[in-house]
């Protein structure tokens, strides 16, 4: 049936499924304050701070004492450390890094070998995905290039103007040995390949404002940016499920006494989902874990016989 907590007046800013044992969740109030919760109960384990070291030397003891601090309770890697001056990306198995620095400078910690990412032009990041298996990166510029590469080898650099004329995508997601990438935008999905070919496209049915997809790809989720509605597709982009963000939080169990649920004008904030459909989202400061099986199924369309 799933549970919620309500955390903060003010709105979650990101949500992480950690997988281990016990699968938790992890909580960023600020880009600097982190909470773990028991996904199955929403127990608290543990609170922490999180201080980036004043220098960025990769090799000194106060930035592996810094590194250290982005493993869970339950020993999983932190996927992703996001201020707005730096970006850590992290492999499973904590052998892969990839940071970001200012929004320009991209160094990949290949098991300590520090590499520094070249991109061509000196356009500015503005989203960034990386393969938590393979170490496959794609890095979207603001003057509208796609660059690709597996991990430290550059494949290339893609322009998307003409798919995104009109806009450009705010999410970039690589999922697990997918060989896939996914663009996010307000009012589009797209699913490239590594090669920097489009191979599926959706006109979203309104503004989007969050997005994440599961570890192996085979379901994408967004959230509507003024709708709080959660919508599901899966790999090719057929819309599967949907259903409001505030049912659904009402349809789950309140862990606090005398919770006051969230406004009904909630903006819905961060996802994230696992393979065997575990879902938790933010509405404003509420934390609710449900299932994507909660969601209405939408009706698909059936061959002629």
């Amino acid at each position: 049936m799933g549970w919620w907590l309500n955390l903060a007046d003010r709105p979650i800013q990101a949500v992480q499924l950690l997988e281990g044992d016990p699968v938790q969740i992890a909580v960023w109030l600020s880009d600097k304050r982190v909470h773990f919760y028991a996904a199955q109960t929403g127990a608290l384990y543990e609170s922490r701070d999180i201080t980036v070291p004043a220098t960025m030397d990769l090799r000194e003891q106060s930035w592996q004492t810094f590194l250290e601090r982005l493993n869970a309770p339950n020993r999983a890697f932190i996927p992703l450390f996001n201020t707005n001056e730096l970006q850590i990306h992290t492999s499973y198995d904590g052998r892969l890094r990839l940071y970001a620095r200012n929004n320009s400078q991209l160094i990949l910690d290949l098991n300590q070998r520090h590499i520094a990412l070249k991109l061509h032009g000196a356009a500015e990041l503005i989203a960034l995905g990386m393969d938590r298996d393979f170490g496959s990166l794609a890095a979207l510029t603001d003057d509208g290039y796609l660059h690709i590469f597996q991990q430290q080898v550059y494949v290339g650099a893609f322009g998307i103007e003409n798919e995104w004329a009109d806009e450009l995508p705010f999410k970039v997601l690589l999922p697990d040995s997918a060989g896939v990438i996914v663009l996010v935008g307000e009012t589009r999905i797209q699913v490239w390949d590594m090669a920097g070919q489009v191979l599926h496209r959706y006109q979203a049915p309104a503004p989007l404002g969050t997005a994440t997809c599961s570890p192996d790809g085979e379901r994408i989720i967004t959230g509507d940016r003024d709708q709080a509605m959660i919508r599901v597709y899966d790999a090719p982009l057929t819309p599967l499920r949907q259903h409001s963000a505030s049912d659904l939080l009402a349809q789950t169990t309140p862990i606090q006494l005398l919770s006051a649920s969230p406004p009904a004008d909630a903006s819905l904030g961060a996802l994230a989902v696992l393979n065997d459909d575990t879902l938790v989202f933010a509405l404003h400061g509420a934390l609710c874990q449900t299932s994507l099986n909660a969601l209405n199924e939408l009706p698909q369309p059936r061959s002629l016989l």
